[in-house]
């Protein structure tokens, strides 16, 4: 998973959280609603700036590591999940050695 699909995820999730439309998260976000659109959907092959990234966060009231934290395991790197990680990383998450 790139680091524009973790971004993409923690979106969705923290707007459906929130409960916001996309028309309300780009209000607050400070962006047309097309591009929260485009952004969240990742069609058209459209893929964050830092500034978009920064702003996003900071629409939302989280950091942006938050949005994205970075994986440290063979792990999470093959199973992203925001806002968990393993317990090498010393987040929930991780199954049992040996599990599936």
């Amino acid at each position: 998973m790139s680091p524009n699909d973790v971004l993409r995820a923690s979106m969705l999730r923290l707007r459906k959280e929130r409960g916001w439309t996309q028309a309300q998260l780009a209000d607050r976000w400070g962006v047309a609603t097309s591009v929260a659109l485009h952004l969240e959907s990742g069609k058209r092959g459209r893929e964050f700036t830092v500034n978009e990234a920064t702003a996003l966060a900071a629409a939302f009231g989280v950091p942006l590591a938050e949005m994205m934290p970075p994986p440290s395991c063979s792990y999470c790197q093959d199973n992203p999940r925001p806002r968990t990680a393993c317990l090498e990383c010393g987040a929930e998450g991780k199954p049992a050695e040996g599990a599936a």
